[in-house]
């Protein structure tokens, strides 16, 4: 075909753009076999001419295949630990891409079981994922993630599969709100950055740097950005990612304002000050709310619990006083 079909029906060839390669494998009776895999990266090298590479040949923009959790793969691996696996279905995998700081890695795994143990999951244990370091150019390696993955146990509270994967969702959007809640701060010191002189790419670096350790979740998403900048991906993909990525609202408002800022030339430090007041804003408006609920929420224990044992001690004294004269007279 070297011409566009007319338009017809939903059809408009004016929607037509170019993007990166994808290929689709699928078993027609739905039978798991390691051939899907291995026609998959065959896919892979066959589109390798689709894949974005900056100015140095060793950066990409990276590729990978999508697939069913690998049951008997991971069995074998679990009982080299000496780890018990659920039945496929009531447990999940997760892929984490972790800092280099061991410091920072470790805050993030803790907070990460902690979230799980909150909302009544059970972590099974953690598998460090083979990499090879082969054809990888200097620039990557030295913002590199560590790669592991956290096997979640689909806890008690959960009935059955459906309700495992929203526990799942809600231990994800835990991550969601520490981004949300450390993002003012991430927000002020990018804009000390920007008016000290440094670009947007610079000052995400900094801030990732002097916010490791306070909000390394917000700082992790910076590293990834200026890592896929260096790579040589044009700015506003970069941001619109980190948008989808987080997963935030308020992100997502705050990438479309800098896309706005970067395309027409308007003061980048401008419209981070007015992103970083309204999420001040906001936050302290959720605040007020709960203080508010507190009231509501303070009603049964002290009707239930505190007011009986204030009025025992108040008028117990003085009914056992009456007691006693009524049993003397």
């Amino acid at each position: 075909m070297t011409e566009l079909p007319a338009p017809q029906g939903l059809y408009d060839p004016r929607n037509e753009h170019d993007n990166c390669g994808v290929g689709f494998v699928a078993h027609i009776k739905g039978e798991k076999s390691h051939e899907i895999v291995t026609q998959a990266l065959q896919i892979l090298e066959n589109i390798d001419h689709r894949g974005a590479v900056g100015a140095d040949p060793l950066l990409g923009d990276g590729a990978g295949i999508l697939m069913q959790i690998p049951d008997k793969f991971y069995r074998k691996w679990a009982k080299s630990e000496g780890l018990t696996l659920p039945p496929a279905g009531d447990y999940a995998v997760a892929m984490c891409f972790m800092p280099q700081d061991d410091a920072a890695r470790d805050f993030i795994t803790g907070q990460f079981e902690k979230f799980i143990k909150k909302e009544g999951q059970q972590l099974i244990g953690w598998r460090d994922v083979p990499t090879t370091l082969d054809g990888l150019g200097k620039a990557v390696l030295e913002s590199m993630p560590v790669i592991r993955q956290c096997f979640i146990a689909r806890g008690e509270n959960c009935e059955d599969q459906d309700a495992f994967e929203r526990k799942l969702i809600v231990i994800r959007k835990q991550r969601m709100e520490r981004v949300f809640l450390t993002m003012p701060d991430a927000l002020d010191l990018l804009v000390v950055c920007v008016e000290a002189g440094l670009g947007l790419d610079a000052a995400m670096r900094r801030v990732a740097e002097e916010l490791a350790d306070s909000a390394p979740d917000i700082c992790s998403e910076f590293n990834m950005a200026n890592m896929q900048l260096q790579m040589g991906r044009p700015r506003r993909e970069v941001l619109h990612d980190l948008g989808v990525r987080t997963g935030v609202d308020d992100m997502r408002a705050l990438v479309a304002i800098l896309i706005q800022a970067d395309r027409f030339g308007s003061s980048i430090a401008q419209a981070l000050r007015v992103q970083s007041d309204s999420m001040r804003v906001k936050r302290s408006q959720m605040a007020e709310e709960k203080a508010q609920q507190t009231a509501v929420k303070m009603i049964f224990p002290l009707v239930l619990f505190i007011f009986p044992g204030i009025f025992v001690v108040l008028v117990g004294p003085a009914a056992i006083m009456m007691i006693r004269n009524l049993l003397n007279t």
